[in-house]
C-alpha cells in the first residue's frame, strides 16, 4: 500500500516537472524567435535610423520587463512558499493588494514624469511622439508587473506549468503584433498602443481565469504599510540581480572597448552570444526546479529540497560538460561562418568559455535555491562584489599581455569564484531550514 502510494507521489511529481520543463522549454524558445524575426523585419520596414532610435526608446521598458522592481518576485515567492493550504489566506490577499497598491504608485510617478520631460525624449522627428510612445510601453510593462504574484498563486497549487504558459501566451502575442504591424506599415506609436493593448486583454484574461481557478485573494484584503515595507527590503535584495549583471556584462564590453578599440567589444560580445547558450540551457533546468523547491519548503520537506538541488546540480553538470565539448569541438567553425571570417578566435577562447561554464553550472543552481525561497541579498551582494573584481581581473590579465584573452580569464575567474561562495550560503541556508 505504501509503495503504491509513494509510486503515485513520484509519478505526479515527474508529470508535474515535465509540464513545468516543456513550458519553459517553449517560452525559451519565443523569446528566441522573437529575438531573431523582429530584427529584419524592424529594419525592413522602418530603416536603421528609426529602427535605432526605436531601441534607444525602448532600454528603459526592457529594463522594467528585466527589473520588475523586485517587488513583483518577492510576492510571488512569498505566495508560492505558502503552500497551497494557504494559497487563499488573508495574509497572501494583503501580499497582493500591496503589491497591486505600490506598482500602481510608482508606475504613476514614472509615466507623469516621462510625459512631464517629453522634450528631454526627441528623436530628430524620427519618431512620432516619443513621451507618448514610452508612456504606453511602460504602462504595459507594469500592467505585467501586476500578473506577477498571481504567479506565485498557480506554484502554490501545484500548478507552475500554468503561470509559465500564461506568460508565453503573452509573449506569442507580442511576437505577433512586433512582425504585423510594422509589416503593414505601422510605426513605432501604433506598435506600442497595440502592445498596451495586448497586454490588458491579457491581464483582464489571466484574472478571469485564475479567479475561475478557485483563487479568492484578489481584490480581497486591504494592504498594510509592514507588508509594503516587508516586500520592499526583499524586492531591493531582487533589484540587485540586475545591478550586477549589469556590471559583469555590460561591464566587460566597455573593458573590451576600452582595451581592444569597438573591434575588440564586437568581437567578445559576438563570442560571449554564442558561448552563452550554455548558459541558457542551465537556466532551463533552474526554471524547471524551481516551482519545487518552493513547494518542498511549503511542505517542510527540506530533506527533498537537499535532494533536488543535488540532482539538479548534476543535471547541470552534464549539460555543461556535453555542451562545452560541442563548443569546443564545433565553436570556432560556427562563429566563423556566423560572424562571416570577419573575426578570428584561436581554440583558447573557446576552452576557457567552456571551463567557465562547468562552474556556472556548479553555482547557478545554489543561486537559483536563494531567489526561489526569497533570500536574494547574500548572493546578489557576493555577485556585486566579484563582478567588480572580475573587472579588474580583465585590466591585470591584459597586463600580462594576455590580449582579447583577459575578457575570458575575467570570465573564468568570476564563475570559479562564484563556485565557491554560492553554494556554500545555500548550503547554510539548508541546513538551517531556512
Amino acid at each position: 500500500m505504501l509503495k503504491e502510494i509513494r509510486g503515485k507521489i513520484r509519478s505526479t511529481t515527474l508529470q508535474r516537472v515535465g509540464k513545468t520543463f516543456l513550458a519553459v522549454l517553449t517560452g525559451r524558445a519565443l523569446i528566441a524567435v522573437r529575438q531573431i524575426a523582429v530584427v529584419p523585419i524592424f529594419l525592413s520596414a522602418w530603416g536603421v535610423d528609426y529602427y535605432g532610435h526605436w531601441l534607444i526608446l525602448t532600454a528603459i521598458p526592457s529594463f522594467l520587463s528585466i527589473s520588475n522592481l523586485g517587488l513583483g518576485t518577492s510576492a510571488s515567492n512569498a505566495i508560492a512558499l505558502s503552500g497551497s493550504v494557504n494559497a487563499n489566506s488573508n495574509d497572501n490577499g494583503r501580499l497582493l493588494s500591496s503589491c497591486w497598491i505600490y506598482t500602481s504608485i510608482v508606475a504613476t510617478l514614472v509615466v507623469t514624469a516621462i510625459i512631464l520631460i517629453g522634450d528631454q525624449f526627441n528623436s530628430k522627428g524620427q519618431i512620432e511622439h516619443p513621451e507618448y510612445l514610452l508612456s504606453l510601453l511602460i504602462t504595459a510593462q507594469f500592467i505585467k508587473m501586476l500578473v506577477q504574484p498571481l504567479q506565485g498563486w498557480w506554484v502554490a497549487q501545484g500548478r507552475p506549468s500554468k503561470s509559465i504558459n500564461l506568460i508565453n501566451t503573452l509573449i506569442f502575442g507580442e511576437l505577433l503584433l512586433s512582425c504585423c504591424i510594422p509589416l503593414v506599415g505601422g510605426h513605432g506609436f501604433d506598435l506600442a498602443l497595440f502592445l498596451l493593448l495586448w497586454t490588458l486583454i491579457w491581464f483582464v484574461w489571466v484574472i478571469v481565469a485564475t479567479k475561475m481557478k478557485g483563487c479568492k485573494i484578489i481584490l480581497t484584503s486591504r494592504p498594510r504599510s509592514r507588508t509594503i515595507k516587508s516586500l520592499g527590503v526583499i524586492g531591493a535584495g531582487h533589484q540587485l540581480g540586475p545591478l550586477w549583471q549589469a556590471i559583469y556584462f555590460q561591464g566587460t564590453i566597455i573593458v573590451a572597448g576600452s582595451l581592444f578599440g569597438a573591434t575588440g567589444a564586437a568581437i567578445w560580445g559576438s563570442v560571449r552570444v554564442l558561448a552563452r547558450f550554455g548558459n541558457q540551457l542551465v537556466e532551463v533546468i533552474s526554471q524547471t526546479i524551481r516551482p519545487e523547491f518552493q513547494r518542498n519548503y511549503s511542505k517542510g520537506s527540506l530533506y527533498k529540497n537537499k535532494a533536488l538541488y543535488i540532482r539538479g546540480t548534476w543535471a547541470s553538470l552534464a549539460v555543461s560538460m556535453v555542451f562545452g565539448v560541442f563548443l569546443i569541438t564545433f565553436g570556432p567553425r560556427i562563429f566563423n561562418v556566423w560572424t562571416m571570417g570577419k573575426f578570428d578566435v584561436s581554440i583558447t577562447m573557446w576552452i576557457l568559455l567552456a571551463s567557465s561554464l562547468l562552474f556556472y553550472a556548479r553555482w547557478w543552481i545554489a543561486a537559483e535555491y536563494l531567489r526561489s525561497l526569497n533570500r536574494p541579498w547574500g548572493l546578489n551582494l557576493i555577485a556585486i562584489l566579484v563582478s567588480v573584481l572580475a573587472i579588474l581581473v580583465a585590466y591585470f590579465c591584459n597586463h600580462l599581455n594576455l590580449g582579447i584573452y583577459s575578457l575570458a580569464y575575467s570570465f573564468l575567474f568570476f564563475d570559479v569564484s562564484m563556485s565557491m561562495l554560492v553554494p556554500k550560503l545555500a548550503s547554510e541556508k539548508m541546513c538551517a531550514g531556512k
